[in-house]
């Protein structure tokens, strides 16, 4: 600017000198007039820039807001569409919900239509027809349940185990229970006046060590016990248990016991010790139990009670039982009295009650339970108490006196077999009558001792059935010759169990073991196989080490086979059924022509021999 105000006044000073060449006056005003106007000049160039300057920014700003403006308009577009989406999706659910509704609704209006049953009779199982149908009731009543119960919405997007409890009670609405398998139980209770305040919420870390260190001490309990009570009674103390006296598989097991132990933090050290007595190497197990509360709990009994509830558990899963459980409830009866149970089921919506005890002073445990099954009004078969180590003249002068079922840890899963037969033991008891069932389309008049309630919400049949005086009748309802076709399958896997026994086993593991062997070949249940081997059972083919007879199923003393050639096993097969035939249907069936092709068309065997038809006749 300076350089620019110079120039000025020199040019137009000049250009005064030159038009005044006499007076000096000219140039100094012609050098003021330039430099003045250029000055001007300038300053009018600088303020034209600034303006040109704010004028781009104010575009610039015009410009941001723009695209802010279009950016929000887009963002409010998508908005609206998501909206418009959700809105469709919406009644798309509702008329899915509406459907599902109506369709569920019709199957309850075709169940509780009602019908009439009339009394089964039968010349050999009037009572044990009574039970079937009883069963049938109940399990009518179930898919009754199940169906209401599609009908309702979903409580909560979470998952949970259809068979078991695994939390406590919700705390937002305690009355609503977090699954169908809760429900069923927290209703049982209800409809008796009992709450459930809470129960036992396992930790699945620290639960699958306990578990599987419980179910290792029970199936080896007999064998482990001297050292299971030398645990149990020095709790912080070092104890010793020499080995000398055991086999090397018996070592083995006392062995991996410890190390059992160890790795559940049970006991401060715990080892093999090899040492030399009278010149004679021998192996000794030193351990030390830690003395806190969790351990004493363990040693004293709560073993017991896990190794107990897991073989329950392992006999409904693999007899294709439906149940549900609840362990340890802390339940609160309508008087106000608080107590605490062990175990409690619902198998095919029938209770199970049991108490676990495995000390010598259970006498007030067996009067408080005894108060239990009367309070819930549960039936002696119902109410299991179950004693370690309790001896079978105690445990049945026991469940005399205390009208409940009293049994130790080899004895009460035969009681629950006796109670709860497999799914498909069951379900040939009830298929045949089945085939000829029909459903009324309207009530049959009602007794005049009916009432509405009684009524309300049953489900019945009307069946025409045949009478069950022929043999597959009389088959079918025993639970007998349930697998005739596959029968040697199941003696040749049999005998390949036995060949490569290591040790004793039980009854129950060789019916497993079958089973998930020929699951891969051929689709055999469980209770297919424990009817073919409970022929062999009856007929004292299973022996132990003293070759005695092994009648008890979960005794684990099984080491082999009278014999293990098929024709034998199939000989014998056919003597039990003749027996039973002989013993409950007909003394003389073998005696007719036609009833002997009978027997062989349906067992696909042969009959057994007339003396052996005459011994069993005299024994029958």
């Amino acid at each position: 600017m300076s350089l620019t105000v110079l120039i000025s006044s020199v040019v137009l000073g000049l250009a005064g000198y030159w038009l005044f060449p006499d007076q000096a006056k000219g140039a100094i005003v012609g050098a003021g007039v330039g430099a003045a106007g250029a000055a001007s000049h300038v300053q009018q160039e600088k303020r034209l820039r600034q303006i040109a300057s704010k004028q781009s920014q104010l575009s610039s700003r015009q410009h941001q807001i723009s695209e802010s403006q279009q950016d929000s308009e887009n963002r409010n577009n998508q908005r609206f569409d998501t909206l418009t989406e959700i809105v469709i999706q919406t009644g798309k659910t509702i008329e899915g919900i509406a459907g599902s509704t109506r369709e569920h609704s019709d199957k309850i209006s075709r169940l509780e239509k009602p019908t009439h049953t009339p009394r089964l009779e039968s010349r050999t199982q009037a009572r044990e027809d009574s039970q079937t149908w009883q069963r049938l009731q109940q399990r009518l009543e179930t898919l009754e349940h199940q169906i209401n119960t599609l009908g309702q919405p979903p409580r909560s997007l979470g998952s949970s185990r259809p068979d078991s409890i695994a939390t406590k009670l919700p705390q937002s609405e305690p009355e609503v229970a977090e699954s169908e398998a809760e429900q069923k139980i927290f209703d049982w209770f209800k409809s008796r006046k009992v709450t459930i305040e809470s129960y036992y919420e396992p930790d699945p870390i620290v639960d699958k060590h306990l578990d599987g260190l419980s179910f290792y001490l029970g199936e080896h309990y007999s064998l482990l016990r001297e050292l299971h009570q030398l645990l149990r009674q020095n709790p912080g103390r070092n104890i010793r248990l020499d080995l000398e006296k055991y086999q090397d598989r018996e070592k083995n097991i006392h062995l991996q016991y410890i190390k059992k132990l160890l790795t559940c933090d049970f006991l401060s050290k715990g080892r093999k010790t090899i040492y030399k007595n009278n010149d004679k190497i021998t192996e000794r197990i030193d351990a030390a139990p830690y003395d806190r509360p969790h351990v004493r709990r363990f040693f004293d009994g709560e073993w017991f009670e896990k190794f107990i509830f897991y073989k329950i558990a392992d006999l409904f899963k693999s007899e294709g039982i439906e149940y549900q459980y609840i362990r340890n409830p802390k339940i609160v009866y309508s008087d106000g009295e608080k107590a605490e149970l062990d175990l409690f089921f619902l198998v095919n919506q029938k209770p199970l009650l049991v108490e676990c005890k495995s000390g010598r002073n259970y006498t007030e445990g067996i009067e408080r339970f005894f108060e239990h099954r009367r309070r819930l009004s549960l039936s002696p078969k119902d109410a299991i108490f179950v004693v370690l180590d309790i001896n079978d003249q105690e445990a049945h002068l026991r469940t005399i006196n205390w009208k409940l079922t009293v049994a130790d840890q080899n004895q009460f899963l035969d009681h629950l077999q006796q109670v709860f037969p497999p799914e498909d033991v069951l379900m040939a008891n009830i298929s045949e009558p089945l085939k000829n069932a029909q459903i009324l389309e309207n009530p049959l008049p009602a007794n005049a001792s009916d009432t509405p309630e009684t009524r309300q919400d049953s489900v019945q049949l009307l069946v025409s059935l045949t009478e069950q005086d022929n043999l597959g009748s009389f088959f079918r309802s025993r639970g007998l010759n349930q697998a005739p076709e596959f029968r040697n399958i199941i003696f040749t896997e049999l005998i390949k169990v036995i060949e490569t026994l290591s040790g004793a086993t039980s009854f129950s593991q060789i019916e497993k073991t079958i089973r998930d062997n020929l699951q891969s070949s051929v689709s055999l249940g469980r209770g297919k196989i424990h009817e073919v081997l409970n022929c062999l059972l009856n007929t004292n083919l299973f022996r132990d080490r003293e070759q005695k007879p092994v009648r008890i199923l979960s005794q684990v003393t099984i080491t082999h086979l009278t014999s293990t050639d098929i024709k034998v096993l199939e000989e014998k097969c056919m003597e039990f059924y003749a027996q039973k035939i002989m013993q409950l249907f007909d003394p003389d069936f073998f005696d007719v022509k036609e009833n002997l092709d009978e027997f062989e068309r349906l067992t696909l065997g042969h009959v057994p021999s007339q003396s052996t038809i005459q011994d069993i006749k005299q024994k029958s």
